[in-house]
């Protein structure tokens, strides 16, 4: 019989404030598109959609693989998944690690809803979970929980949510010598004649109805109609430190000044204010390979899908 234990190191309390916080400085972070029912429904729906191919491509990946990257791990393991949405990701490792290993399951996200959902996936498995409600900042609290060795999981694209630096300098930190770091992403294609395939790909995923609906869905669930607000979304050219690469910029346009309800308190919008949003960094391989090798993780096994745009990866602190 599996053991679940909820810790909430933020509340729903503090995440209403944030949010009214976010809103009056006209910015909405993306951490608030999942939280509450619709959100979590909202993002579900999502990543089933045929329409959003880059969750599905990066699930299959992750299940044609799972078999060799578990043969690299050591007989006793805590697995972290930060960002654990449903757990399904998840669940494909825990399936594969208890045939022939011992492990402990600490699922991680800011919507205490998807957390439930990741205790639901692992229900069956026999082991012992503890389900964190807490932002990736907040690993130097939850580290106080594991044991190396460790496996620390970003997965579905997750990692791609962060400036580079801020993300792989706060694992080096928090992570031991030998722990591993197990993620995928969606990578930007480098060749010239598959560069307008990818944008069109592109397009037409982060544009589909179910996409625009997720991200204005914190609006919706409080009061805007949706025809009084628009969705922007273009791939902007950025530097790093190991190149050019590409980055998502989004906004929503308010289109009719409205009004929307946060808790107790109100925030009005005029027609025209701009509400900006979170961002997805789109990477080659390449630079991934030498970020990673910048903050002292060796890399021990990649993966790509046939046409060479999503990456799995498996990496030890060394």
């Amino acid at each position: 019989m599996s053991a679940f234990i909820k810790i909430e190191l933020i509340t729903k309390e503090d995440l209403d404030a944030k949010f009214l916080t976010c809103l009056k400085q006209r910015w909405m972070p993306d951490y608030f598109l999942y939280l509450g029912k619709a959100g979590v429904k909202n993002w579900l729906d999502l990543e089933k959609s045929p329409e959003f191919t880059i969750a599905s491509r990066l699930t299959g990946l992750l299940r044609s693989n799972v078999q060799k990257l578990v043969d690299f791990l050591p007989q006793l393991i805590d697995i972290v998944s930060i960002g654990v949405g449903d757990g399904s990701k998840e669940k494909l490792i825990l399936e594969e690690v208890i045939k022939q290993r011992k492990a402990r399951y600490f699922p991680v996200d800011i919507s205490s809803l998807m957390v439930d959902e990741a205790f639901k996936k692992a229900a069956n498995l026999g082991i012992k979970t503890i389900g964190f409600v807490a932002f990736f900042e907040d690993l130097t609290q939850i580290k106080k929980y594991w044991k190396s060795p460790i496996i620390l999981c970003m997965l579905g694209n997750n990692i791609c949510n962060y400036h580079p630096d801020d993300l792989l300098s706060t694992i080096c930190k928090e992570l031991e010598k030998g722990d591993y770091f197990l993620f995928d992403c969606h990578l930007f294609s480098s060749q010239q004649d598959g560069k307008a395939h990818w944008r069109k790909t592109f397009s037409k995923a982060y544009h589909s109805e179910l996409n625009i609906q997720f991200n204005l869905g914190p609006l919706i669930e409080r009061g805007i109609d949706r025809e009084d607000c628009s969705f922007k979304l273009d791939l902007i050219n950025v530097k790093t430190p190991f190149g050019e690469t590409y980055r998502t910029e989004k906004f929503i346009e308010i289109l009719k000044n409205s009004k929307i309800a946060v808790g107790d308190s109100e925030i009005a919008f005029n027609a025209g204010d701009v509400i900006n949003m979170g961002f997805t960094y789109k990477y080659l391989a390449s630079q991934i390979e030498e970020h990673l090798q910048y903050y002292n993780f060796c890399v021990i096994k990649k993966f790509f899908d046939d046409n060479k745009e999503n990456l799995l990866i498996l990496a030890q602190k060394s």
